[in-house]
């Protein structure tokens, strides 16, 4: 999903353009990559199908209603076998060049609902019935239907993903659980950011560019005495860990050392590989295995995260990779230890040591000796604490 997202407001796409894109998707899974989005969602399961697209494009959770009424919600059985039957003639065609695939759009099929035994016509959620025509890509119009401006759903869900992204809490949590049960914690201002996305031709810049100017996101992360326990208003910024692409690619640019992924060029930013989670690094830090498209990451803090920051190969790599920053900054003799520590902070931390940290990092540095390996190795250890604290791990 955060994929997506990003090409939308890198190449300052229209977010509406774009789910419509991926939503009438077709075609070789080599040569149309927004075909994948129906290949991860076992395309040839229309239920499948609905579940994922309800929770992407729409913030709902129908799944529920697959097998009986929604307990806490509107829908009904019927609800969810009538959105399932918008793919029910979606299927794969193996064209046995290079075991390429295709998805395509069968000449017939439909969906059979469990409880009533009959064929469910396509039905639009809290909408009326579809006909679906001869030859006709039925998928179009119900893209038409979730990218409309009076969509009740489609723009609340975007805007929620990136109040989320830059705020660390969204004004619905779950993410993908809009619910009568659920309400958002600000109700007015979640209609007013989806308005305005609406109204400005779902850019995603303008929305990101609003949310950052806005004095919500530049609050400090320090609480006072009348908001510490204050985990949903937003009185003070929520300090929030970096994401596992975050992480490791703000290592590498901190050291100079790039970062091998496997199946990636070397010195490929993690952010900007579209699936998986290819290193162990990534997979600890809460980075989906498979693609990410409706599940959450866990972002929580765990002992296993703990002990790679301490030992893992993935640090000690940056720490120790020659031809890096560190190396051509010793090399250098001109530059004091004094300089060095100053750019070690100001690089990873963006600001200098203080007084009682440059005092600290000078005596360990004394008392390492004056052997260049002495020395190297006592930066090393500078740059092992500095990526192991607080501020450097979290967005605060």
């Amino acid at each position: 999903m955060y994929s997506w997202l990003r090409k939308s407001i890198i190449e300052d796409k229209p977010y509406d353009q774009m789910a419509t894109e991926l939503l009438t998707a077709s075609g070789s899974l080599y040569f149309n990559p927004t075909a994948n989005f129906y290949y991860i969602t076992e395309f040839s399961e229309p239920d499948n199908i609905a579940t994922n697209v309800s929770q992407v494009f729409l913030g709902l959770r129908l799944e529920c209603a697959r097998c009986h009424n929604h307990p806490w919600e509107k829908w009904t059985q019927e609800d969810f076998w009538g959105f399932a039957a918008f793919f029910g003639r979606m299927g794969v065609k193996d064209t046995y060049q290079n075991d390429e695939s295709e998805i395509t759009m069968k000449p017939a099929g439909e969906v059979i609902s469990p409880k009533s035994k009959k064929r469910v016509d396509p039905k639009y959620l809290d909408g009326p019935n579809e006909k679906e025509r001869q030859d006709e890509d039925i998928r179009e119009k119900l893209a038409h239907w979730i990218t409309a401006p009076d969509n009740p759903w489609f723009a609340r869900a975007l805007v929620n993903r990136v109040f989320k992204h830059y705020l660390g809490r969204g004004l619905v949590e779950p993410l993908d659980d809009f619910r009568v049960t659920n309400p958002p914690t600000n109700q007015a201002l979640l209609d007013a950011l989806a308005k305005d996305f609406a109204k400005n031709g779902y850019h995603l810049k303008h929305t990101v560019r609003t949310i950052l100017n806005s004095r919500t996101y530049q609050l400090a992360s320090e609480p006072n005495e009348t908001n510490r326990n204050d985990s949903l208003n937003y009185s003070h910024f929520y300090v929030r860990r970096l994401l596992a692409e975050e992480l490791i690619d703000v290592m590498a640019e901190v050291t100079g050392v790039a970062e091998k992924f496997p199946g990636y060029m070397l010195g490929t930013r993690a952010m900007t590989i579209p699936q998986g989670a290819p290193t162990y690094f990534l997979q600890t830090f809460g980075r989906v295995k498979q693609r990410e498209v409706i599940c959450e990451r866990d972002n929580m803090p765990d002992v296993a995260q703990a002990m790679h920051l301490i030992t893992g190969d993935t640090i000690q790599h940056q720490l120790t990779g020659k031809g890096g920053a560190l190396d051509h900054w010793l090399a250098d003799a001109s530059l004091s230890n004094e300089e060095v520590t100053r750019r070690l902070f100001m690089t990873s931390l963006v600001h200098p040591p203080s007084e009682a940290e440059a005092a600290k990092i000078q005596s360990a540095l004394k008392s390492a000796g004056n052997s260049k390996e002495a020395r190297r190795h006592a930066f090393e250890d500078v740059l092992w604490s500095i990526f192991n604290s607080k501020a450097f791990l979290f967005n605060h």
